[in-house]
């Protein structure tokens, strides 16, 4: 179970995140099936979240804690930079979480800046 309701340093949060996104093999047909297949995980896993989050400029997929968790299966990571900047300028979050399918969104991870933006890559099948 990952826990945000003890003092647990969101570095770990986000260690954890990572851990049962990329330990997990997804099957979806578009964006909408893995977003339930990521609450599925984090339903399973205890997890305390809330999803379609709205902050100023647009609306965070889930949210654990003060972590923002952004789900993309496409798009370009130019549109990604732009709407993450909107999440980090929203100043509600310690840190960002990209769950792509897409290896090319891998250029928007910035784990030195504040708040760190990092990167999972999915596994699993789009049908």
């Amino acid at each position: 179970m990952l826990s945000t309701e003890t003092p647990t340093p969101e570095a770990d949060v986000v260690t954890q995140l990572h851990a049962l996104l990329r330990r997990r093999r997804f099957r979806y047909r578009n964006e909408v099936a893995l977003h339930a297949a990521i609450a599925s995980l984090l339903d399973a896993h205890q997890v305390n979240y809330e999803r379609e989050v709205r902050v100023p400029g647009g609306r965070v997929d889930f949210v654990v804690g003060t972590v923002a968790i952004e789900v993309k299966i496409k798009g370009s990571s130019e549109s990604l930079s732009r709407q993450l900047q909107r999440y980090v300028e929203a100043g509600r979050f310690t840190a960002i979480i990209v769950a792509t399918t897409r290896p090319a969104h891998h250029v928007v991870a910035d784990p030195d800046r504040t708040p760190p933006i990092t990167v999972v890559t999915l596994g699993g099948l789009g049908l």
